[in-house]
């Protein structure tokens, strides 16, 4: 088990908060001033003794939150801290005179197996305070997670991660490294000066023991501005929101249709290449209707879907593929997978390669990975039953026998050894309706 402590801080930035993202302020003193105000943020919420999470929890949201691919972040955290220990060194005498070597130093730490772990908190939390869903995974862009509206915001997350630090790098308040948080805050307020209709949030965990049982510490900051400040503006969609319905739309197309992906490969006008982006474009707009439905998105403005037309024009236009199998997968599956029940069911597609709807993924040691891809109606009952609480972070979306099943956004997941699967899978496609 993985001990947790949680915090929910809440603060409203001021008109002089944001007057500290005028290009006229200097970065280093404004980022010195948001923090200090930032200690007047209110504690919503926060653990009283430590939430306990399952380390399975952990491994099956590694398989949906994450942006990088690591096979398991907490093995990798296990043996990072055995080379900072001295437990594990290098087999070399370490020392080279002419260099000024005089000793081996131990290996660092992997920044995107903390990264990893500080992605799958702010997602496992992230589900149960700001959204049911994630609307839209943003990959090597900003934020990291855009959940579902609620009363008519957009949720934006950003992840960071770190471990223990010297006092004098840290944020004498809150105890986190004050670099990282100052820019967190100037980014926010950049944000939020210009999109009132945003809540910005920030999650930072801090890896603090890893022998002999693992304690992290999760802290949330939910950033935005007065409801004064917001109804002055007229309501916009944010950018990010656009764009991310626009690719989704276009991986959906891909996913489906018979392209030519190697007239990509160059952005010269061809007429191969017009003649594939024209038929990318209309299976993109056509899906645009669907989803907009699906997901059961509240309009306020009226141009919104015509921005998300444009979106898919423009990003259609400067698509090209990467002359490298490795690059032309990320480039055109990653987030195709997100959606994979969706993209099924506006297809009316049967699951391949699944038995009943149940997917192997890997496997882990003496178990098996297993994952259930939710049908869009069946993550809005999930949206229809949702409530605001911390407390479900570390609690199973479903118990099964002596099995566990973990929600991790809008899929299942859940590990088993091979001598228990036939019996499971009877009882879960029976509980889930996996057979109807």
């Amino acid at each position: 088990m993985i001990e947790v402590d949680f915090q929910h801080w809440k603060y409203t930035f001021s008109e002089d908060d944001l007057a500290n993202g005028s290009p006229n302020k200097r970065k280093d003193k404004a980022k010195l001033k948001l923090c200090a105000a930032l200690k007047k943020a209110i504690l919503v919420s926060n653990t009283s003794k430590p939430m306990l999470f399952d380390e399975e929890q952990i491994i099956c949201a590694n398989e949906a939150f994450p942006e990088a691919a690591i096979a398991d972040p907490l093995a990798d955290i296990e043996v990072w801290n055995e080379w900072r220990n001295g437990i594990r060194i290098f087999p070399y005498p370490g020392k080279y005179a002419k260099l000024s070597i005089t000793h081996q130093l131990p290996k660092t730490s992997s920044t995107s197996s903390i990264g990893v772990i500080g992605e799958i908190m702010a997602g496992l939390f992230g589900q149960v305070i700001i959204g049911y869903d994630v609307l839209v995974r943003v990959i090597h862009a900003w934020p990291d997670f855009i959940f579902f509206p609620v009363l008519n915001c957009y949720g934006f997350l950003e992840a960071k991660a770190f471990t223990p630090q010297l006092d004098s790098y840290l944020d004498d308040y809150f105890k986190i490294p004050k670099t990282a948080l100052g820019e967190c805050l100037l980014n926010a307020v950049h944000h939020l000066a210009i999109d009132p209709y945003v809540k910005m949030w920030y999650s930072f965990t801090e890896i603090k023991q890893v022998v002999p049982i693992m304690k992290f510490s999760v802290n949330f900051f939910e950033l935005e501005v007065s409801d004064e400040r917001r109804y002055r503006h007229d309501y916009s969609i944010p950018s990010p929101v656009v764009d991310g319905l626009a690719e989704r739309a276009i991986q959906v197309a891909i996913a489906n249709l018979e392209i030519d992906l190697n007239s990509f490969k160059t952005k010269i006008k061809s007429s191969r290449r017009k003649y594939s982006e024209n038929k990318l474009i209309k299976a993109s707009q056509e899906y645009i209707d669907y989803l907009m439905e699906l997901l059961r998105l509240e309009i306020y403005e009226e141009n919104f879907k015509e921005k998300i037309l444009r979106s898919i024009q423009q990003q259609v236009e400067d698509f090209k593929i990467i002359d490298s199998k490795d690059s032309e997968y990320n480039s055109l599956t990653s987030n195709q997978l997100l959606f994979e029940g969706e993209v099924n069911e506006y297809f009316d597609i049967k699951y391949e390669l699944l038995e009943d709807g149940i997917k192997f993924i890997r496997r882990i040691g003496d178990k098996t990975l297993y994952q259930i891809k939710l049908y869009p109606k069946q993550r809005l009952n999930i949206g229809y039953n949702w409530k605001n609480d911390f407390k479900n972070a570390d609690q199973c979306y479903k118990t099964v026998g002596n099995h566990r099943l973990w929600r991790c956004g809008s899929s299942i997941f859940f590990l088993c050894k091979d001598k228990e699967k036939e019996e499971l899978f009877k009882i879960i496609k029976k509980e889930m309706g996996l057979n109807q």
